[in-house]
């Protein structure tokens, strides 16, 4: 659907990058308004901050000319860029902390495998509320655990939906561009910054990686994508909520579970004993945070973890203003899920069905609400 009239334009991009592709800084850019998921422009820099972590920051732009492509194509699909990072060797750089700007930001994670390494891709699902000419922000850590020179290859891709009951979050086949190429050995080093780059007010830098959790990567439900309005939002919640009640209470699910706007699920009752007691694993945490209600960009955090003591770790017993915990995602059995649902701070509990696993519909509350 998109590729039409991109190679001249692609062959740009790649003399542009060129002798930089491995290098601590690159810049690229696409004109061709049919490739609508490869932004227009922007630039990548990598940084070590000490011998163990990779960090790498992107700003993005999409022009209004490839945004009016992607709205072309809506009539039975519903289509989203994505971008993904992938590391070229095999177990020798772990996904840490993720942050963007992106509207709607969902990340993933894919296992290493086929003689690559891992892949952490985020999907924009608030594609329709991009922007053109408005620069976005990508950030990603990596914990490095071997002795080579590994890296990480930025791509763009489509990703889709069907309007058909049940169908899931998929890919594309073909619509994938490279965007960059960032090397260990080619990222300049760097003092240790305390903060993430991305808002130096809100969160403190912590170098974490995630523990290796042994299940199914499932794929996203699609109704995240056909969700436009406050009643479309509030049917679907509806139904999964009868459907988590339906649910047998001794069967363990993946679950997503929303906080209530501006309500952080970093609170006291959230703390490791009583997740131990309902035998909660979570495997994913999402994060919010702003300067001035309303007025402010937020930055979304994402981080793979199943240390149910790791908010206490990073940040003591006193929760942060301005900095919420908004989804946790993970593995439960439904008699712990019906009494998370209940809890304060609780917007929404949602679990698996038909194969596809649960995200969370922060982002789609807060469009709801108008912030």
């Amino acid at each position: 659907m998109k590729k039409t009239g991109a190679v001249a334009a692609l062959l740009s991009l790649q003399l542009l990058l060129g002798s930089n592709a491995l290098a601590g800084t690159a810049e690229f850019t696409n004109a061709d308004a049919a490739n609508w998921d490869l932004p227009a422009q922007g630039a990548l820099e990598s940084k070590r901050m000490d011998d163990q972590t990779l960090t790498v920051e992107t700003s993005l732009q999409w022009s209004k000319e490839k945004l009016g492509e992607r709205e072309k194509n809506k009539a039975v699909y519903t289509y989203v860029p994505a971008l993904r990072w992938t590391a070229n060797v095999e177990n020798e750089l772990k996904g840490a902390v993720m942050a963007t700007t992106l509207p709607g930001a969902k990340f993933d994670r894919i296992p290493a495998g086929d003689k690559q390494g891992e892949t952490v891709r985020v999907t924009v699902t608030g594609a329709s509320d991009l922007l053109g000419g408005k620069t976005y922000r990508l950030y990603s850590s990596w914990y490095k655990s071997g002795t080579e020179d590994p890296a990480l290859t930025l791509r763009s891709q489509v990703r889709y939906t069907t309007y058909m009951p049940g169908a899931k979050v998929t890919d594309l086949p073909g619509s994938d561009d490279r965007i960059g190429t960032m090397s260990w050995n080619g990222a300049e080093g760097a003092a240790w910054r305390t903060k993430v780059p991305l808002d130096p007010d809100a969160l403190p830098f912590f170098p974490v990686w995630y523990e290796s959790v042994d299940e199914e990567i499932l794929p996203v439900k699609g109704a995240y994508l056909r969700i436009t309005s406050h009643e479309a939002l509030d049917l679907y919640k509806t139904e999964q909520t009868k459907k988590l009640l339906e649910a047998s209470d001794t069967q363990t699910y993946r679950f997503a579970i929303t906080a209530k706007p501006d309500r952080s699920l970093l609170d006291s009752e959230w703390r490791s004993e009583r997740l131990e007691e309902l035998g909660v694993k979570i495997t994913q945490y999402y994060a919010e945070s702003y300067k001035q209600k309303k007025t402010d960009e937020r930055t979304t955090y994402s981080w793979f973890q199943t240390d149910k003591d790791l908010l206490t770790k990073i940040f003591g017993e006193k929760p942060r203003e301005s900095y919420f915990v908004t989804e946790l995602e993970g593995m439960a059995t439904g008699e712990a899920l019906k009494k998370i649902s209940e809890w304060d701070h609780v917007d929404f509990v949602e679990i698996e069905e038909n194969g596809h696993r649960p995200t969370g519909v922060h982002w789609l509350n807060r469009k709801a609400q108008g912030l």
